[in-house]
């Protein structure tokens, strides 16, 4: 016996730590009900990066999008006035040193340090007039493009920081019972990893094995029988679910997978518990039922022998309907009532049974 639906829940990514364990074995649980959550403290902190670059992209491309301000203008104006008057400065310095170096009043030294400062604020200069010249030009296709690139992104660094937050608390995908728990606190988990198992045990199948035999008489819906050895003197009532297409060979016997669906409302019934299953493959009522013994069989025909003149034996042709292992169904060529004869003993034919091929005979030995 297993349950109708078994679901093991795992987790969606590697590496977190099991922060606490919300459930135990046999507990009953409602689908999205939380079972396990995981440590997500280092996906905040990424989170949080993630959302400050976000916010820093969408500003770069708003900004290259709108263009300069004026007052963006003016302090690149401002920086670049200072940094000529800055490389002017410099520059007299330097030509001053060279003037002072030939006459011997400065070192070497004092002139190469000039000199770097000149090209120093050279450079400044250069760096500001660029500045301003893209302020005043805008922003090309191509570091916008750039720009909408870093924020799409921005964007998704912050969805996948989201979801592995998300993914640190385990839910139950189904409402059930919790079969088993296979993960402590402090564990660490895998994808891999099976941390609870649920199974909907309001419903229960019960894996049986069909004789190949019987397989082409069982249909998918036929009604069964199930007893349970935890509960020999009840029957409980079910139908097939499923017959497997492979087949199996057990003590040297072909046989196939089959699933009956049995309701366990009550959750009387426990997964592993074994069963005995019979499976109604026709069914016939108020009907004329007869042990196979009396039965003759002849190149295709039925006969059955009834008590004839003088009580000698004379053979009837019958028409045979159901039959089992025990007993078949007479549909044509008696009466009610009819004695029928065996080698040694003789029945009547049995009054109308309601229990599907059950035995149902009876009656007094004829006289000799």
């Amino acid at each position: 016996m297993a349950p109708f639906e078994t679901v093991n829940v795992k987790s969606k990514e590697d590496g977190y730590k099991v922060e606490v364990v919300l459930v135990e074995e046999g507990d009953s649980v409602k689908k999205g009900q939380e079972l396990v959550r995981l440590d997500v403290s280092d996906y905040e902190v990424n989170l949080k990066k993630a959302e400050t670059e976000l916010l820093t992209a969408q500003t770069t491309l708003k900004k290259l999008l709108e263009g300069a301000t004026e007052l963006e203008i003016t302090q690149a104006k401002t920086s670049l006035e200072q940094a000529q008057l800055n490389y002017q400065s410099a520059r007299v310095q330097f030509e001053q040193n060279q003037k002072l170096f030939e006459s011997g009043a400065v070192s070497q030294q004092e002139l190469n340090e000039s000199q770097n400062q000149m090209e120093m604020y050279k450079q400044n200069v250069i760096s500001a007039q660029k500045k301003l010249d893209d302020l005043l030009d805008g922003a090309d296709t191509d570091e916008i493009e750039v720009a909408r690139a870093q924020l799409a992104q921005a964007e998704a660094n912050v969805v996948d920081a989201q979801k592995k937050i998300e993914y640190g608390t385990i839910t139950s995908p189904i409402d059930g019972v919790v079969i088993a728990v296979s993960v402590e606190k402090e564990d660490v988990v895998t994808q891999a990893k099976t941390l609870i198992t649920i199974g909907n045990l309001d419903q229960m199948k019960a894996l049986v094995a069909f004789n190949e035999i019987d397989v082409p008489k069982i249909n998918i819906g036929a009604k069964a029988e199930i007893t349970l050895a935890a509960f020999p003197d009840e029957v409980i009532r079910g139908e097939v679910s499923f017959i497997s297409l492979q087949s199996q060979i057990i003590d040297n016997i072909v046989t196939y997978e089959g699933k009956i669906i049995v309701p366990n409302s009550d959750r009387k019934l426990y997964p592993g518990m074994t069963v005995d299953a019979t499976v109604v493959v026709n069914q016939s009522e108020n009907t004329l039922l007869l042990p196979l013994e009396v039965l003759i069989e002849e190149d295709g025909k039925n006969f059955v022998l009834v008590p004839g003149l003088q009580k000698e034996p004379n053979k009837v042709p019958i028409k045979v309907g159901l039959r089992n292992d025990e007993v078949f169904e007479v549909l044509e060529g008696l009466k009610k009532d009819q004695e029928v004869l065996i080698p040694t003993i003789s029945i009547q034919t049995s009054q109308p049974n309601r229990n599907p091929m059950g035995m149902g005979v009876g009656g007094p030995p004829p006289n000799k």
